[in-house]
Order: structure tokens, then sequence, then C-alpha cells
């Protein structure tokens, strides 16, 4: 079966030109989703990629449709390999059926991880950039140093970690990587 799916954002783009250019394709379904601004979650599309079997093809106007990212697009069309659906995009005249658009899909996927470690390297720059200006990176201090040695003290005379840890108003994991923290620091 072919199945189309169309997206439009709600900043006024009308659906009207992709249905009917996904009927033209041939579509015998055609999903319409609405999304707002630069939200990324497409419940529609998921709905849809759930139904779909071996043999079916998803045909859409153009591939960023489908996803806000190359990453997410790779990630989709490995997806629907797997599952042995064939993707159409109309624009780009891509058809994972093709031989000829195996490339393309190859392309994709070495853009795709590209893109993925631009982002990982802009990630880290931008942490070094921030604890050069003094920026504490990470979940804040729950508890103080001094803190930390008295709650050692009190599991050393015999109290629970648990308990030490209710006093402290803490969970006892927080207590227990505290502890061992503490006591890796000490062995130093």
């Amino acid at each position: 079966m072919i199945f189309g799916y169309a997206r439009i954002s709600s900043g006024g783009d009308h659906a009207l030109a992709q249905c009917e250019a996904l009927k033209d394709a041939g579509c015998e379904s055609i999903t319409v989703e609405k999304t707002k601004g630069a939200a990324i979650e497409q419940p529609k599309l998921e709905k849809l990629l759930s139904s779909l079997t071996k043999g079916d093809v998803l045909v859409v106007t153009r591939l960023d449709r489908l996803g806000f990212s190359l990453m997410q697009l790779n990630d989709l069309l490995k997806e629907l390999a797997a599952s042995g659906v064939t993707l159409r995009s109309l624009a780009e005249k891509v058809d994972t059926a093709d031989a000829g658009s195996a490339l393309f899909v190859q392309m994709l996927d070495i853009l795709s991880s590209m893109e993925s470690a631009q982002v990982r390297e802009r990630t880290l720059a931008g942490i070094e950039r921030a604890r050069k200006r003094g920026v504490t990176i990470g979940r804040p201090v729950i508890m103080t140093p001094s803190q930390i040695k008295h709650a050692a003290h009190l599991v050393e005379t015999g109290e629970s970690i648990s308990g030490v840890a209710r006093s402290f108003g803490v969970n006892r994991l927080t207590m227990t990587r505290a502890l061992q923290r503490h006591k890796q620091s000490s062995q130093h």
C-alpha cells in the first residue's frame, strides 16, 4: 500500500498542496500532521510508521517533512529499510527501492555522522569556554565538604547510611556517592 505523509507548521502552511501532490503520486492514504514551531514531536508520523509493513511505500513531498535534522532523517531511513518499507520523496526524486538512491542514502549517513560530530565538538567547546569563565558544569553540589566529613564520621561510628542521609535531607544514593568520593579523596 502507498501511504502519504504531509507535515505543516502552525505558521500558516496549508496541507492542500502537499496532499494534492501525494494523491497525484498514487497515495491511497494520507496522514496530515500540524506541528508548532520547532517542536520535534510528530505523533501522527510515529503512529503511521508503526502501522507500515514490509512492502509498503511512504511518500513525502520533500524530505524535510520527515525530520528536523539529518540525524533524525538518517535514523528514520534506517528504520524504514529494516522494516522493508520504501521511501519516496517527490521533490528530491528519491526512491529507496532504486539502486541509484542507495548512494543518496549512504551520503546522508555520512552527512549525519558529520552533523553529529559537529554538535559534539560545539558542545564540548561551549563547556570548556564556560569552565574558563568559572561556571560550574553539572548538577549543583547538595552537601558541603564539611557536611560529608561529618556524615562519614557518623557512619564510621555505627549510624546507618539511610539514617544519616535522612538527617541531611538527601536520599541514600546521594549519601553513598558522597561518602565514596570522600573515601577516595581521603586515600590520596
